[in-house]
């Protein structure tokens, strides 16, 4: 694994730090870079003086005396070139201390050993003085969800917060298979929306008090189908009217826990002239969210747009880290999202060739062949946008959006 060239290190000055110690960390991000930058520079240059020769993991583990796993860290590292990357590949404060007195055994040139050393304690000062921990720091320019390295480190504190919330909810499910599909409404101006969902694998870990497993779009119809479910009188699922009036909860009371495989619970729901297809504002928006309410370990959700449903765009994947609303808001003004670390992706065949397992797609299927006859359409006629995301942040919502067709004033 050959690394890049490296940056001279020695020459790069001390930016000062500000004198306001109240500005904030975006307004810091150039100091930061600066500071995490040099770091990288001084490392490399190290590295390099050290070793003499190239820089592969096993060069750099045998040169360092360290794990082969630390060394491949390292080694991306000194690849990486966006600051994401840079930020998501950066050992935390007592891994780079462990890094530099590595270094100062390594034999390389005093001149970079100093270098390096000056730019960790640097590094240190400004992460400190803007109150920046490793995962804030994370945070700070997590926007490009597109770099490579940063998708990892939000996939992997998704899987780690996933066992967190089993364990404060004592409840989850394996699987939640979501879609919802938006048709003209018959006067050519709104959209009509049908949502369908099946839950598999539900089960309580433990004991307690009701846990919400689906929330509808509105109290007009019975939302759960008990046809294409499984194991429900073992959930003792019960129905109440939510208190802000948007319709009615789903809970799940405890289940019995000699179902190894848990239960299964498919939901649908039609509203309709839900939204416009047309906008005077030409960045505005329609959107369609999901909200997560279980711990989930493997999310596939679905928006299916028929073909006459005018837009501005293609649709675009979003999350948002409050489940606060329902479907039945369309979320159109609703802008404080967070990229989503998941492709989303023009399923050509839905059906065919699906890595689903017979039972789930059986289901799947079943219910979009449902919503398509209570909207009056034929599955030819809609195209479908799908994301898969695995163990999504719990009291989030996955959203898919698409541009409205802009209408001039």
């Amino acid at each position: 694994m050959p690394i890049g060239d490296s940056l001279p290190s020695s020459t790069v000055p001390t930016p000062p730090l500000p004198s306001d110690p109240f500005q904030s960390a975006s307004e810091a991000l150039p100091l930061v870079e600066s500071a995490v930058r040099r770091w990288r520079s001084a490392l490399d240059g190290v590295v390099r003086g050290g070793l003499k020769r190239e820089l592969t993991v096993r060069a750099i583990a045998d040169g360092f005396k360290i794990g082969r796993g630390t060394a491949y860290n390292l080694a991306r590292l000194l690849q990486a070139e966006t600051l994401p990357s840079l930020v998501a590949l950066l050992p935390g404060a007592k891994a780079r201390e462990s890094v530099v007195i590595r270094c100062r055994l390594s034999g390389s040139p005093e001149a970079m050993q100093s270098e390096l050393e000056a730019a960790d304690g640097h590094l240190n000062d400004v992460l400190e003085r803007f109150g920046l921990t490793h995962s804030r720091l994370a945070a700070l320019v997590g926007d490009n969800v597109d770099d490579g390295e940063l998708r990892r480190r939000l996939l992997r504190g998704f899987r780690s917060r996933f066992e967190s919330d089993q364990l404060l909810i004592g409840a989850e499910a394996s699987m939640l298979i979501a879609a919802q599909i938006a048709v003209p409404s018959s006067d050519d101006l709104h959209v009509d929306i049908a949502g369908t969902q099946i839950l598999a694998g539900v089960r309580r870990l433990r004991p307690g008090p009701p846990v919400e497993i689906y929330h509808s779009f509105g109290a007009g119809e019975e939302a759960l189908q008990q046809s294409m479910s499984e194991g429900l009188d073992e959930l003792h699922l019960t129905r109440e009217h939510a208190s802000s009036g948007r319709g009615f909860n789903y809970l799940m009371t405890d289940p019995s826990s000699d179902r190894d495989h848990g239960a299964i619970a498919a939901f649908f729901e039609t509203v309709a002239m839900i939204g416009l297809m047309d906008s005077d504002l030409e960045d505005d928006y329609a959107e369609a969210a999901l909200p997560i309410l279980l711990p989930i370990r493997q999310l596939r959700y679905e928006v299916w747009i028929h073909r006459n449903v005018r837009r501005g765009g293609p649709p675009t994947a979003h999350l948002y880290p409050d489940r606060g609303s329902t479907p039945s808001q369309f979320d159109r003004h609703n802008r404080s999202r967070l990229p989503l670390p998941a492709d989303l992706e023009v399923v050509e065949a839905p059906f065919k060739g699906d890595d689903l397992d017979a039972d789930p797609a059986r289901r799947h299927a079943g219910l979009i062949e449902m919503a398509c006859r209570r909207l009056g359409v034929a599955v030819e006629d809609l195209v479908c946008h799908r994301v898969q995301l695995a163990c999504p942040p719990n009291g989030s919502r996955v959203s898919i959006r698409w541009p409205l067709a802009h209408r001039p004033g």
